[in-house]
């Protein structure tokens, strides 16, 4: 994707749960890098983040 690709393409997504997060020093090989543990809390963080209170 060109630059600023991801953002436009999870702007587009349907789904109201959604979240983008840029990981300094990772690259598409996520879950095998030095800092593989940063993915493992972001995954984390947004499947147990509680529900929102109000959906407007």
């Amino acid at each position: 994707m060109r630059s600023g690709g991801q953002a436009k393409a999870v702007r587009r997504s349907r789904n109201a749960d959604k979240q983008f997060t840029v990981m300094a020093g990772i690259s598409h090989a996520s879950f095998q890098q030095k800092n593989y543990r940063m993915v493992y809390h972001i995954l984390h963080s947004f499947y147990t983040q509680p529900e929102p209170l109000y959906r407007g």
